[in-house]
């Protein structure tokens, strides 16, 4: 067994945007800055560490540490989304977002990023994997096709034996709506915003002797313009595992959000709500894309699958279980 377990606090990947050119200046500065502090403290601190386990997608953060970290340190990727997600072709258009990365890794980086250039509207460069690929070995936190791959594996939750750790504080049953973005895409229409405003009808009726949440996504939910009567407005800097934990939450709801992915994290039944709605086919494709992984998360069409059930069969492993399969994947490879 391993006698310590650290915790680096790894800077923001980009600097705050601001329409301020000055205040935008400094960020860059200052977020270059922070990530020169960050590689002196992983240079510093890596060579006493056996293994480290990045948390995310396949990202900046790993290139970094994999350019100060001895050989003998096993780096492992435990993210919480699968491979489709990152072998897209169909690219958004974030010219300052890429050049940043690119540059970053460039500087700080183990391996660069494979640059794309599209004329299109004007040059953009745009950022996707890898050119080497820094990790020894990858976990996906995934509810299907569960084994192992090579140095790739698939492995169940490991939050839902947590959960059973713990008591909740309050022992009513409830549901918990998670905001997302308002307007949630370009061209939300108004029939659209009829269509959620039906979500909350619907919540109140058929759930009456539940409690009622809904969780703001921070910054970007305005929750102001709709009907919340019955609802307690949860604050948007709680984290969602924490209220998963904390609550007797019976099912997570959102239109796209990773909220309702991470309520299937911990076995509750959870839903996504974007079929009802009228988002371009391209859109819902990326939406997929994002969640796939979690095959338990129920796409409603319809109101009425709300009340279904999903096969949540990750509850079936208890913690010795989900111990083994992860010392396996982080220890013994």
């Amino acid at each position: 067994m391993y006698s310590e377990i650290e915790l680096f606090e790894i800077p923001a990947l980009t600097p705050p945007l601001t329409k301020n050119p000055a205040k935008m200046i400094y960020n860059i500065f200052d977020n270059f800055y922070q990530y020169l502090v960050y590689r002196g403290k992983m240079k510093k601190n890596l060579p006493a560490v056996d293994v480290v386990c990045i948390c995310g997608i396949k990202e900046f953060f790993a290139n970094v540490l994999c350019k100060m970290a001895p050989k003998n340190v096993c780096l492992i990727a435990l993210r919480l989304a699968n491979q489709r997600l990152e072998q897209t072709t169909d690219y958004k258009k974030r010219p300052i977002l890429s050049f940043l990365l690119n540059l970053k890794n460039r500087i700080f980086g183990y391996s660069p990023m494979e640059y794309k250039f599209r004329l299109q509207g004007g040059l953009d460069p745009l950022t996707k994997n890898f050119v080497r690929y820094p990790y020894h070995r990858t976990i996906s936190i995934t509810d299907y096709d569960i084994g192992r791959e090579n140095s790739f594996f698939c492995l169940p939750p490991p939050f839902v034996a947590l959960k059973k750790a713990y008591k909740p504080d309050d022992e009513t049953p409830a549901v918990l709506l998670a905001g997302d973005k308002s307007p949630f895409y370009e061209g939300w229409t108004s029939e659209d915003e009829k269509t959620y405003e039906r979500v909350f009808d619907f919540l109140r009726e058929n759930f009456p002797q539940y409690k009622l949440y809904f969780k703001p996504k921070m910054g970007r939910t305005d929750h102001k313009k709709y009907n919340l009567a019955g609802f307690k407005i949860l604050s948007s800097e709680v984290s969602l595992e924490e209220v998963c934990l904390r609550k007797n939450i019976k099912k997570v709801i959102s239109i796209r959000s990773t909220s309702s992915k991470v309520g299937a994290y911990f076995g509750i039944p959870s839903y996504m709500l974007y079929p009802l709605f009228q988002i371009p086919e391209s859109f819902k494709q990326e939406i997929e894309d994002e969640h796939y992984d979690m095959q338990s998360v129920v796409r409603v069409s319809k109101f009425e699958d709300l009340m279904s059930q999903p096969n949540l069969f990750i509850k079936k492993y208890n913690l010795s279980d989900l111990a083994s399969m992860y010392w396996e994947a982080i220890i013994a490879g």
